[in-house]
């Protein structure tokens, strides 16, 4: 909802007045921190995320289609990409890190050493 985006963006960008802060979220560095100077986007194929997306509810014992749970994600990828208010769009100067063949663990080794990077050549604080 665009009123509640609006809302919310002063909100937000008003949390970085408490020092270096780590966000998340699909507009996080195309709309709300445009200037950070690091940013990722993440992806991974829809298919990738419907069946991580099925083995989380799986374990919770939910029963779970992963055709429907395939299809939900389509949907809303498709309406996210084409909503007139803060579209998904990866970020101009963003890392971008398919994690559709990754485990959690390679992520966060895959950040953690993009970071350092980042610190050793001062683009951001430690």
């Amino acid at each position: 909802m665009p009123c509640v985006r609006s809302a919310l963006l002063g909100l937000q960008r008003d949390q970085a007045k408490y020092g270096s802060l780590v966000v998340e979220g699909r507009d996080a560095g195309s709309v709300v921190f445009p200037d950070a100077p690091l940013k990722f986007f993440l992806t991974a194929s829809p298919e990738a995320r419907a069946r991580r997306r099925c083995l989380e509810r799986e374990a919770k014992g939910e029963d779970v289609s992963y055709e429907e749970t395939l299809s939900a994600i389509r949907e809303r990828d498709r309406f996210d990409s084409s909503r007139e208010t803060a579209p998904l769009r990866r970020p101009e100067g963003a890392v971008l890190l398919d994690t559709s063949d990754m485990s959690e663990d390679e992520v966060v080794e895959c950040f953690e050493g993009l970071v350092r990077d980042a610190v050793r050549r001062g683009d951001v604080e430690e």
